[in-house]
């Protein structure tokens, strides 16, 4: 709960909001009164929800009924039912990416994120290499070291930068919703929304 309140005014000028939670039929259940304006106004905005999450399910991930915001790029607040199969929380790890480079023949090259060793490699006869680098939701900077075969040392760096829109290569996503608009200038909306993987560096939406 949280109560705010002017000195002059103290009950007539406050503004209050209420919130419960409970968990109900597997799901979550959220509950919530709020003052619109001053308390003495007598207008009350009503919030109620219920959320169910189905991490192993393929089809339905996520399943919201009441009030919420609905999906799409452009989200506005509504009261009705939304669904989707994309992670209710999504993990931080996106994959592997190979990245390639050239030396002389016979070096040695480690990568290093946040001083940790996460791949290595040899250069060919042709000073060519290639190693997979795990990467994550954002950035990713990565500190290459190369070793030469008569002790020389060079040391370079690389930052990737992944976009949160990204999906995993060959991911279906589709988030679907439709109600009633609640702040907006409108009667209902209704919105769906598919998301495809085309590869590692590629998302089609």
């Amino acid at each position: 709960y949280s109560l705010l309140s002017h000195i002059s005014a103290p009950i007539g000028a406050s503004s209050y909001a209420l919130q419960a939670g409970a968990d109900l039929l597997g799901g979550s259940l959220e509950l919530g009164a709020s003052s619109l304006g001053r308390a003495d106004a007598g207008d009350v905005r009503l919030d109620a929800s219920w959320l169910g999450v189905w991490r192993d399910n393929r089809l339905l991930k996520q399943l919201r009924l009441g009030d919420g915001l609905a999906s799409g790029p452009r989200p506005r607040g509504m009261r009705g039912v939304s669904l989707t199969n994309a992670p209710f929380v999504r993990p931080s790890l996106l994959g592997e990416i190979p990245y390639a480079g050239r030396l002389p023949a016979g070096w040695e090259v480690e990568a290093y994120r946040g001083g940790q060793l996460i791949a290595f490699d040899s250069t060919d006869a042709s000073g060519d290499y290639t190693m997979r680098l795990p990467v994550l939701y954002g950035e990713n900077p990565v500190q290459f070291i190369a070793y030469g075969p008569y002790g020389e040392t060079r040391e370079y760096g690389r930052t990737y930068r992944v976009s949160s829109a990204l999906l995993p290569a060959h991911r279906l996503e589709y988030a679907a919703s439709g109600g009633q608009c609640r702040f907006y200038a409108c009667g209902a909306t209704a919105n769906l929304d598919l998301r495809y993987g085309l590869s590692q560096r590629w998302t089609l939406e």
